[in-house]
C-alpha cells in the first residue's frame, strides 16, 4: 500500500511541477486591447523643447510620438498622454531616453543609427520606430519607418 501511495505521490508531484502560471495567467487576461494614437497637431510642438525625437506617422507630416530629454507625449482618444523618460543605456539622438513610461503604457523607441540622413544644421532621419506595451508588457501598437531628431520647434 505503501508503493502505491508513494507512486502517486511522485505522479502528482510531476503534474504541479509542468504548471506554467505565466500561461495561466496570460490567458486570463484575454488579448491585448490594441490601442491607435492619434497624430499630434503641429502648434502642439511648438517651443516644446530645444531638442526632440518624433516618430512619424504614415501620413507625410504626422507625428505620432514626440520624445524630448524631459517628457514624451502621445494622443489618445483625443487627448495627450504624458510619459516620463525612463533611465536607459542606449539613448536616442540628444541623449533623449529611448524608453518612457505612463500610467497604462510604456513606450519603446528605437533608432538604426546607420540610417542617419542630414535634413539641416541639427536635424536627422532615421530609420526607427516605437512600440507601445500595456501594463501587462502586452504589445498594442507598433509604428515602423521615419524617426526625426534634432532641434525643436
Amino acid at each position: 500500500m505503501a508503493l502505491l501511495l508513494a507512486g502517486c505521490g511522485s505522479q502528482g508531484e510531476d503534474r504541479r511541477s509542468t504548471v506554467d502560471y505565466n500561461e495561466i495567467n496570460r490567458r486570463a487576461l484575454g488579448p491585448a486591447q490594441e490601442i491607435s494614437p492619434e497624430p499630434i497637431k503641429t502648434f502642439e510642438l511648438t517651443g516644446i523643447a530645444p531638442f526632440t525625437c518624433v516618430v512619424a506617422g504614415e501620413a507625410h507630416r504626422e507625428v505620432l510620438f514626440v520624445a524630448t530629454p524631459s517628457l514624451g507625449a502621445m494622443r489618445l482618444r483625443g487627448e495627450n498622454v504624458r510619459f516620463s523618460p525612463a533611465p536607459t543605456n542606449d539613448p536616442l539622438p540628444h541623449d533623449i531616453s529611448d524608453r518612457f513610461t505612463g500610467q497604462t503604457y510604456t513606450v519603446d523607441l528605437f533608432v538604426d543609427p546607420q540610417s542617419e540622413t542630414p535634413a539641416g544644421p541639427e536635424l536627422a532621419y532615421y530609420i526607427g520606430g516605437m512600440t507601445v506595451r500595456d501594463q501587462y508588457d502586452r504589445i498594442v501598437f507598433e509604428q515602423r519607418g521615419r524617426v526625426e531628431c534634432g532641434a525643436g520647434g
